[in-house]
């Protein structure tokens, strides 16, 4: 006797529909993917910023989106979300930023920088701070679309030291003019910071208060030199009496003359004494007796600034050029600065 029913009974291809729909009901239960590794993420962009020296890594990760607030690292896809945290530091996400994205896939600070460090208006190493701060802003707490691989580095930059030349009034004399007496400049000290060792030439003007302008003859008489210096005073007085209203009069203000102009070629810190000499008595010069406030301008390398001395024991800063890159520091506590070689440390990540 045959027990065996048909293969074609139709009760046997209802029962295997069964078994199929439940076999795929378990199969689409099963997750599709794993869950994200937040601590995985975590210990590989550690693994470079905690390096002592400059390091960079790349780390493969399964997510579809991830965040990075402060020492926060959080990953999620669709089986849900893993956190974990970062113990050393603080690290920056930069994706957006083209430059930046250069410095983590290997281009080094000073090619990707190089118009700036050549730039004697720029300091780099804050403009560098000022990008940072920017991406941190950006992408800090923003859940971004994960590219399956991370790529950490750890960029140290040495800092600029901020271009400036100090002056300040140092030798002067007081003289009694007429009937009243004047604290005479005779010499500015002016020193440079932040140039390195190059020489620089640097072209001083300084312009004064005008109290007489006048010119000696050379005359060997004399009672014809006090007579030529008794007129030029009184020439010189009427405007000063006056308030010098005329515009069109030539004591109204002081006009640079040679012993107000010179040139010296600065290296490294060195400073240089700008003279003022005020008094050439029978010679054939051009004489200049002037007074606080004393305009003090330097021109190099196509820069022309300047500063006003207010008095004999006054001081000035030209040209400081760019922000001091401490300053920025001390704003932005994820930079560090180590120690012993000064440069700034900072880890930088792009997801």
């Amino acid at each position: 006797m045959d027990w065996e029913a048909p293969a074609d009974a139709w009760y046997v291809w209802v029962a295997v529909a069964i078994v199929s729909f439940a076999m795929a009901g378990i199969v689409l239960g099963l997750p599709t993917a794993p869950p994200p590794d937040a601590d995985g993420t975590a210990n590989a962009i550690e693994e470079t910023s905690g390096s002592s020296y400059e390091a960079a890594s790349t780390y493969g990760y399964d997510a579809d989106e991830i965040k990075i607030d402060g020492t926060t690292i959080e990953l999620r896809n669709e089986e849900g979300t893993d956190r974990s945290s970062l113990r050393y530091e603080q690290v920056v996400v930069v994706n957006g930023d083209d430059r930046l994205e250069r410095l983590v896939y290997g281009e080094t600070f000073e090619a990707e920088f190089e118009d700036e460090i050549d730039d004697p208006h720029e300091d780099a190493a804050t403009v560098f701070m000022d990008r940072l701060a920017a991406a941190e802003e950006d992408n800090s707490g923003e859940w971004l679309t994960a590219s399956e691989e991370l790529t950490v580095r750890q960029v140290a930059v040495e800092p600029n030291e901020v271009r400036d030349i100090h002056v300040e009034a140092t030798d002067h004399q007081t003289v009694d003019i007429i009937t009243d007496e004047y604290t005479v400049p005779r010499t500015i000290d002016a020193s440079f910071s932040g140039f390195g060792d190059e020489s620089t030439d640097v072209h001083y003007t300084v312009t004064g208060t005008s109290i007489v302008e006048e010119e000696y003859d050379g005359s060997s008489s004399f009672w014809s030199e006090v007579a030529d210096t008794f007129s030029d005073w009184v020439d010189s007085a009427r405007c000063w009496l006056s308030d010098c209203e005329d515009e069109t009069d030539p004591e109204d203000e002081l006009n640079p003359l040679y012993e107000t102009e010179r040139e010296w070629t600065h290296r490294g810190t060195s400073t240089q004494y700008v003279h003022l000499d005020y008094e050439y008595r029978g010679e054939d010069e051009d004489v200049w007796v002037g007074d606080y406030p004393l305009t003090v301008t330097a021109e190099f390398d196509g820069t022309s600034c300047s500063a006003t001395l207010d008095s004999s024991s006054d001081d000035a800063h030209l040209c400081p050029l760019g922000t001091d890159s401490e300053e920025r520091v001390d704003e932005l506590n994820w930079i560090d600065r180590d120690d012993e070689t000064e440069d700034y440390h900072v880890t930088l990540v792009v997801v």
